[in-house]
């Protein structure tokens, strides 16, 4: 009687059954192709697949061009999947317009859209720009598919680490992050700064420019850099912010760290809080960091955003770390010595704000793994980096912190070596250059830009790392004129450093 009901229910809803499978079906295929876009066979690279004509920023839309550019996961390959690259295309209202500007946003991994919809952000692009505007994010990144994002990496600094046990936390979840990405069919040898220059070409050509202007932050100067080299007929006019060196591209030397921690204290010394107070700033850092190798802390604090209460913890190698990524912020580089003149009188409330502050790089991001890794620093530099992290108060912070064993875990090869080699070129650049930058120091633009006969250089003296031309109002001006084709002389630009107790950065 049971299967003689059963046989009957199927033969009389068979349509209905076949109709909820053949749905469950299609979900199925798309949740498999969520990680990994599928591409028609009907689209090949170079196409422009256009979704939206609005733009979001903030709690308002804009008119924009949203879309993807299909490109291939990896040129080397012939048999390369086929991958989508986001990009918004702003439209220029003037009759006579220049060339587009492409904005090359840092990182690597950076997302370049999400950074576009805070609203100072997309008024400082857009304002005053006499040509389209194309933002774009690099592959793997944001709103570009596949996303090589590692969720896996959720560290919290909710009790004193150590230095192994951090190290322990990203090599674990690099390699979770590493696996689950390969599983996903995903070549991570495809995701590096040669592949995102022809990215960028892709771009120009499937929206019909014949020239563009570059304007290039941090690790994107190394990609404008790289695209000149490569394409430099198309270059009209480019702007490097924050210099990337090309030789050594991804690694901090702890001494240009200790040297601009030197030159902190030396305005510090200058200025009225610390005076009054009698702050020897660095003396101060070997105290407080003294005393954290012996008694790490442990206390809560609300959290910046929420007010929520929040258990933060405070080793030496968290204050380290801390103070090695606020150095490359202005809000971060105020707070600095006034965070450790706090902790050394016991109060260790600003030193928690800034800890609060730390991203989840270096292994959030497989983008930035597979360019780091790949394009890295040459094993003949490992011994004089050590040797200058012995005489350097943050130690070897600023070369684990970039790479770690994250590299050694990850397994790309390492790319053609004429990634290295300078270039030289009449395209008209604009270097700009912070002073207090210890993450893309002005030694980088001294050692390259006589190789730039039409360079011109714009220094910020007491500039940091984020001082940006889209963030910093005298930069964008001078910027401006430079992309409209003006006249510009190089020429130094005074920023005030002001210490404050509070970090004011979101």
């Amino acid at each position: 009687m049971l299967k003689f009901s059963f046989q009957r229910f199927i033969f009389r809803h068979k349509l209905n059954i076949l109709f909820y499978l053949l749905t469950l079906l299609q979900f199925s295929s798309v949740l498999a192709q969520s990680e990994f876009p599928y591409v028609p066979d009907t689209v090949k690279s170079g196409d422009i697949i256009k979704q939206f004509t609005k733009f979001k920023v903030d709690d308002k839309f804009v008119d924009a061009e949203c879309g993807y550019i299909i490109v291939p996961e990896n040129r080397s390959n012939p048999n390369s999947n086929l991958i989508k690259v986001a990009f918004v295309r702003f439209k220029s209202k003037l009759r006579k317009s220049l060339p587009p500007v492409f904005f090359l946003g840092g990182g690597p991994g950076s997302e370049s859209i999400q950074f576009a919809r805070r609203k100072f952000i997309f008024f400082n692009l857009t304002r005053w720009m006499a040509g389209d505007v194309i933002i774009f994010d690099q592959r793997g990144v944001g709103e570009s598919l596949p996303s090589l994002s590692c969720h896996e990496y959720d560290f919290q600094h909710d009790k004193p680490y150590s230095r192994e046990e951090i190290n322990q936390h990203i090599a674990q979840t690099t390699l979770k992050c590493r696996e689950r990405l390969i599983n996903q069919g995903i070549d991570l040898t495809g995701y590096n700064t040669f592949e995102i220059v022809e990215d960028i070409e892709t771009i120009r050509l499937g929206l019909g420019y014949e020239k563009i202007n570059l304007l290039s932050v941090s690790y994107g100067t190394l990609v404008a850099y790289n695209y000149i080299k490569k394409h430099e007929s198309k270059v009209n006019r480019a702007i490097f912010d924050g210099f990337q060196n090309p030789s050594q591209p991804y690694f901090i030397h702890p001494e240009i760290y200790q040297r601009k921690l030197e030159q902190l204290a030396e305005l510090c010394a200058k200025n009225q809080y610390c005076s009054e107070h009698k702050l020897n700033f660095l003396k101060t850092m070997e105290v407080v960091l003294a005393n954290l190798a012996v008694n790490p802390v442990q206390l809560t604090i609300p959290h910046p955003e929420t007010g929520e209460p929040t258990s933060i913890g405070i080793s030496k190698a968290q204050a380290q770390y801390a103070t090695y990524f606020s150095m490359g912020f202005r809000d971060g580089i105020e707070m600095i010595p006034i965070a450790f003149y706090k902790a050394q009188e016991g109060d260790y409330t600003k030193l928690a704000q800034l800890i609060l502050q730390l991203p989840s790089f270096p292994a959030h991001q497989g983008m930035a793994a597979s360019v780091v890794c790949s394009e890295g620093l040459p094993e003949k530099y490992a011994p004089i980096m050590q040797a200058e992290a012995n005489e350097s108060i943050l130690e070897d912070i600023p070369m684990w912190m970039g790479a770690g064993d994250i590299c050694s875990i990850w397994g790309v090869p390492p790319v053609n070596s004429s990634f290295l080699k300078p270039v030289s070129s009449k395209a008209p650049v604009l270097f700009i250059n912070g002073t207090l930058d210890p993450i893309t120091p002005i030694e980088n633009t001294f050692e390259i830009i006589d190789n730039f006969p039409n360079a011109r250089h714009l220094i910020l003296e007491g500039g940091a790392h984020y001082d940006h031309f889209v963030v910093t109002l005298a930069t964008m001006r001078y910027g401006l004129k430079f992309l409209c084709n003006h006249e510009v002389n190089s020429k130094t630009v005074k920023v005030n450093i002001r210490f404050k107790t509070d970090i004011h950065r979101k």
